[in-house]
């Protein structure tokens, strides 16, 4: 059940002024009341050590840290306060790609441009309702990537007990313009 968007504390991260202005206004629609904005993925970043937020809505591309390396670093990082904030991708390309990179990357839900109340209150929910078990693997961190699929006719059907956590060999290094940090 998803706690009343009061309660929660929702960060905004997107490059454009007016997306960040219309995310506010659908947010407080649907009776969100903290609101934090970002303008990318460092000044993200440092909010997010300051004030961890309850749920990030961030856009996908920005300068100098975009929307995926945010997920990177909020997922893999041992900077990062909380790895499991649930994560919300907003972007304007609805290409398979971008949604098999955001959700390697560990997002937890993908929406597309442009907004509407309803899309977003259904992705929300969906972020804090039905949160997925986190998988620790060599090259990833994040919620489980298999969707539950209940008619599964392969060998290798699953349960529907919780997947544990799988923890292997650390992941690499990665180098941004502004930010060194493990991925």
């Amino acid at each position: 059940m998803v706690p009343p968007l009061s309660m929660i504390r929702f960060l905004v991260i997107d490059d454009s002024a007016s997306e960040r202005k219309l995310v506010r206004a659908l947010l407080q629609t649907l009776g969100a009341e903290q609101i934090d904005e970002a303008t990318d993925g460092e000044s993200a970043i440092r909010l997010i050590k300051q004030v961890p937020p309850g749920l990030i809505l961030c856009d996908w591309e920005m300068e100098p840290i975009g929307g995926l390396h945010l997920a990177r670093f909020i997922r893999r990082s041992p900077a990062s306060p909380d790895k499991r904030i649930p994560l919300i991708m907003m972007t304007g390309h609805a290409d398979r790609q971008r949604v098999v990179s955001a959700r390697d990357a560990g997002v937890n839900e993908f929406m597309v441009k442009p907004l509407s109340p309803h899309l977003l209150q259904s992705r929300i929910a969906a972020a804090l309702d039905s949160r997925r078990p986190f998988i620790t693997a060599h090259d990833y961190f994040g919620p489980d990537r298999r969707r539950h699929v209940a008619a599964w006719p392969g060998p290798e059907r699953r349960t529907l007990r919780k997947a544990p956590e799988i923890r292997t060999r650390p992941a690499p290094v990665l180098d941004t313009p502004s930010l060194r940090y493990k991925v």
